[in-house]
Parts: structure tokens; C-alpha cells; sequence
């Protein structure tokens, strides 16, 4: 089973992160996890309670592999978690129960948002995220999952998403992430600022020729403009 989580280990010290991480096996007397670790080495030990703190950063996100002929045996290991709406709701349901034990929990607020958003429920998402964003976020947070871009984006607050993109350009120290350019545009573009949505656009694209929601956003926003400039008389 692969999991997303945060990643802050002592001796590095390199701030927190995101990382996936690869779990083989466990041992119960000892309370371990076994993994194999991209960043650390291969069979490296994890005390539970350290794998429960920084999964829940990325919402306990998981994958798991399997051969087809194990479906059956992996679906009945899941249970209910099975079925991907019945698996959704246990998510948000947790999240909410780690809100009300401890309602400065920023992750748990964030976990609520990304799930509204799942179930389609972009304003409700947008208020979770938003007592997320007024606790404790690390600063690489929106690096990694661009749940509030999204929300934001659904119900109109496109001022929201520049500052939550400018925030990543200015936190990033040179280290830019495509899906900032990403979002900014589409702010842009809901802004009626078509000329800098394309140009951000564009810059999501120099960073990362692959990216295809930028491509697509991009593709759109030009069949769209000269309609719009004939509008303005531009």
C-alpha cells in the first residue's frame, strides 16, 4: 500500500514536505510500520503513531496495488471503505470528529474542505478551508493539494486564489509549481483579465510542457478572446 503524507523527520530538518511512501509490513509487537522509503532506504521502520500524525496531513490518502485475482480478498478487507462514496463520507466523517476533539486542528479543517469538495459541495468546502487558513498550515502546504483553489474557484472568489498563488511564488524561494500558474489564470480569466490569465497559462506551461489542464484552459481562453474583444470594442 502506497499513502500521501507530510514528511518532517528529524535530522534533515528541511521543513515539512509531502511524500508518498510505500508500506510492506508491520509488527504489532512493536508497534511498526515497515517501509520502503524514497528519501530515508529500503525496510525502514515507522512507529505507528508517527504514520497516523503525518497521514492525516494528506488526508489519509491511499493506494493500494493488487493483481485482479485478489479483488474479491482486498474488497472484503475494505468493507464498507469499498465502495468510494461510502469510503468519501468515513473520510469526512473523520475529519469532523478530529475538528470537534481538537477544533484548532488546521489539517482536520482542510480534511473537511477536500472532502465537501469531493462530494460536491463547493461552498461549504470553501468555509472548511477557510478556518483551515486561519490556523497553522505549513507554508508548503499549497504546493502539494489545490482543494482551495478549487473551491474558490467554484464559488467565484477569485481574489482568494491570487493571494493563495501569490503566496506560493512568494514562499517558494525559485521553486515554482505549475498548478499555481495554473490557478491564477483561471483567477484571471473569472476576473475578465484575459491578457494575464494567458500569460499564466503560458508560464504553466514553459515550467511544464506536459501539464494538460493548462493546456486545455489555455486552448479555451483563446477561442474565447476575440469574441470578448469585439464585446469591448477593443
Amino acid at each position: 500500500m502506497i499513502i500521501e503524507k507530510g514528511y518532517d523527520p528529524p535530522p534533515h530538518d528541511l521543513g515539512w514536505m509531502g511524500h508518498y511512501l510505500l508500506l510492506v509490513g508491520y509488527d504489532e509487537s512493536r508497534t511498526l510500520y515497515i517501509t520502503h522509503d524514497s528519501y530515508e532506504s529500503a525496510n525502514y521502520e515507522y512507529d505507528y503513531t508517527y504514520i497516523e500524525e503525518f497521514w492525516q496531513h494528506f488526508n489519509y490518502t491511499y493506494i493500494i496495488i493488487y493483481t485482479a485475482d485478489r479483488e474479491a480478498e482486498l474488497n472484503a478487507l475494505l468493507g464498507e471503505d469499498a465502495d468510494e462514496n461510502a469510503n468519501l463520507i468515513n473520510a469526512f466523517e473523520l475529519a469532523r470528529a478530529e475538528a470537534i476533539a481538537d477544533p484548532n486542528d488546521a489539517f482536520a479543517w482542510f480534511n473537511m474542505g477536500t472532502n465537501f469538495l469531493a462530494m460536491g459541495m463547493p461552498n461549504e468546502a470553501a468555509i472548511a478551508y477557510d478556518q483551515a487558513r486561519s490556523l497553522t498550515l505549513p507554508w508548503r502546504m499549497f504546493w502539494y493539494q489545490f482543494g482551495p483553489f478549487e473551491a474558490y474557484y467554484q464559488v467565484g472568489r477569485y481574489n482568494d486564489m491570487i493571494t493563495l498563488a501569490q503566496q506560493n511564488l512568494n514562499d517558494g524561494g525559485g521553486q515554482f509549481v505549475e498548478e499555481t500558474f495554473y490557478y491564477g489564470g483561471l483567477a484571471r480569466q473569472g476576473l475578465g483579465e484575459y491578457d494575464r490569465a494567458l500569460a499564466n497559462f503560458d508560464q504553466a506551461l514553459a515550467f511544464n510542457p506536459n501539464f494538460a489542464p493548462a493546456r486545455s484552459a489555455r486552448e479555451a481562453l483563446v477561442a474565447l478572446m476575440p469574441a470578448q474583444t469585439a464585446n469591448t470594442g477593443g
